[in-house]
């Protein structure tokens, strides 16, 4: 329970930090994070996603899925047009 948010804080300083690392990393935690994710809404799973550190009741949904899409996206992106 402590391990995941302290990924999470590390990669958004790795982001700052140094962008395509960080980067990679991000694309590493979401993939895994995301195929989780998939798998509780796939088996129909009433279990609170608890991403980002965050405290609520509402089952794991695809808007979970969509978010982390998108996050995805943008890690991507950063690798496919690195900063000169």
């Amino acid at each position: 329970a402590v391990v995941v948010p302290a990924l999470e804080l590390a990669t958004a300083v790795l982001l700052i930090a140094a962008t395509v690392a960080g980067a990679v990393v991000a694309v590493v935690l979401l993939v895994a994070f995301t195929g989780l994710l998939a798998r509780l809404v796939a088996t129909g799973s009433s279990a609170p996603c608890r991403c980002f550190g965050g405290v609520r009741v509402r089952p794991v949904s695809g808007r979970d899925l969509a978010r982390n899409a998108l996050l995805l996206g943008l890690a991507v992106l950063v690798l496919a047009v690195p900063p000169t």
